[in-house]
């Protein structure tokens, strides 16, 4: 599965993520285009075009936010530039109040938050980390508390839905609620840990998550 096919899992189980659609080439554009406009500003993460599993490692361009007079100039030129789009309502990382990665495994699970403001990359790819600590994986099924702060509980908690003991969960805690479930805890997308999670069997691909490309509508029919 690519990046985009992960985000949609999340949503599949029940967790709250973002609200977001994947831009390939323009005619894609075109057809979310209403979606798009009724977000205003938007927030931009990418990956190689044609990206698989393994889009989830190496840093790609990510515009957190993205005004909206300016996002069919974005979108045209990370496909000019090779890559796609996941084009997301608009959530802001000034307001993330955490954010960072838990490893689920069979054994332990491993949390490793940074304070924010600023999103996940500040684990995932520049290693600051502020808060780390490991827990019994069948713990966090089970008890309500296993860390003092209530927000690194409430991120812990989010993940129960998942029925899986090898996933990679990005997970931001916010001071407002956010995304399309409107919580505090936002799980951006899982990962397979390559342990072999039965979420992300080989070859398996996620459906009924995009419709068919419809043409671009004719020049001049949607001014901006």
């Amino acid at each position: 599965m690519n990046k985009f096919e992960k985000i949609q899992v999340v949503k599949i189980l029940g967790v709250n993520t973002e609200n977001s659609v994947l831009i390939t080439d323009m005619s894609d554009y075109w057809r979310e285009y209403g979606k798009m406009q009724m977000w205003g500003d938007v927030s931009i993460r990418t990956m190689k075009a044609g990206s698989g599993d393994r889009s989830f490692y190496g840093k790609t361009p990510h515009y957190p936010v993205v005004k909206e007079k300016t996002v069919e100039k974005k979108c045209r030129q990370l496909i000019k530039d090779g890559y796609w789009a996941i084009v997301a309502e608009c959530i802001d990382p000034k307001n993330a109040e955490l954010a960072g990665a838990i490893h689920v495994g069979p054994e332990l699970t491993t949390v490793e938050l940074a304070k924010g403001p600023g999103t996940t990359r500040r684990v995932t790819h520049d290693g600051k980390i502020d808060i780390k600590f490991q827990v019994p994986t069948h713990m966090i099924y089970r008890f309500v508390s296993l860390h003092e702060d209530d927000r690194v509980n409430d991120m812990l908690a989010a993940l129960r839905p998942i029925q899986s003991d090898s996933y990679v969960a990005e997970v931001s805690y916010y001071s407002e609620p956010v995304g399309w479930n409107c919580q505090h805890v936002i799980v951006w997308e899982l990962t397979d840990d390559g342990t072999g999670s039965s979420i992300f069997a080989p070859g398996k691909r996620v459906t009924g998550i995009r419709s068919p490309k419809i043409p671009p509508p004719p020049k001049g029919r949607v001014s901006r």
